[in-house]
């Protein structure tokens, strides 16, 4: 998402010091509203919420044979490539390295960054992973977290959601597999695919649905 708002930043924060876990995905917020490149810094204040600065900008197109990713504590990220534009980042004070670029231009930068921030954290990624250590990245921040898989399938991530009165409205749905998952959610419309669902709820390979429950 090139673009994060002004007024959607100040949400972010407040959502993330309020306990959130808020995750970036690739040149995130690298553009003003405008669609235009910032001249004060390369986020325009995202610096902030990140927890770190950009210390290069660079593509691994034509040497992504060249390019991985090294992690200490996250096994899974080992050996990943990566594909497209990639941010490396300058850690702040408050804030640790998940991961590490190994080859080409960005080689001992950090990749992946994890900031703490009030009573929840930010992380960062700064390049398009491959979908298998995307989804295990994604099934340990839910770990962490405490959101749970499905007894039933281990791959798949269910987070209900409560409407303003704390009833439950509905699900945001992850497949963090390769494969196509069913997952029982009940009767209601699915709002991305705008389709009315019947029980059960079909995720396509590394898909996601959300899921508004009949009243």
């Amino acid at each position: 998402m090139p673009i994060i708002s002004a007024a959607t930043r100040v949400r972010l924060q407040a959502w993330v010091e309020a306990g959130g876990t808020l995750v970036l995905g690739p040149l995130s917020g690298f553009r003003s509203e405008q669609f235009t490149a910032f001249t004060d810094s390369a986020f325009g204040g995202l610096e902030d919420l990140i927890g770190a600065d950009s210390a290069l900008r660079f593509t691994v197109q034509w040497v992504e044979d060249q390019v991985e990713l090294r992690s200490d504590g996250l096994a899974g990220l080992n050996g990943a490539r990566l594909k497209s534009w990639c941010e490396a980042f300058t850690p702040r004070a408050d804030c640790q390295a998940l991961a590490h670029y190994q080859g080409g231009y960005g080689d001992g930068l950090a990749s992946i960054v994890d900031h703490r921030l009030g009573a929840g954290r930010v992380v960062t990624v700064g390049g398009l992973l491959e979908p298998e250590p995307w989804g295990e990245l994604i099934a340990t921040l839910c770990h962490d977290a405490g959101v749970t898989t499905l007894p039933h399938c281990d791959d798949v991530v269910v987070v209900p959601r409560l409407d303003a009165n704390g009833a439950l409205a509905g699900y945001a749905c992850a497949n963090l597999s390769g494969e196509t998952r069913s997952v029982p959610v009940g009767t209601g419309h699915e709002l991305i695919t705008d389709n009315a669902v019947t029980k059960t709820l079909t995720l396509a390979p590394w898909g996601v649905g959300i899921m508004r429950l009949s009243s």
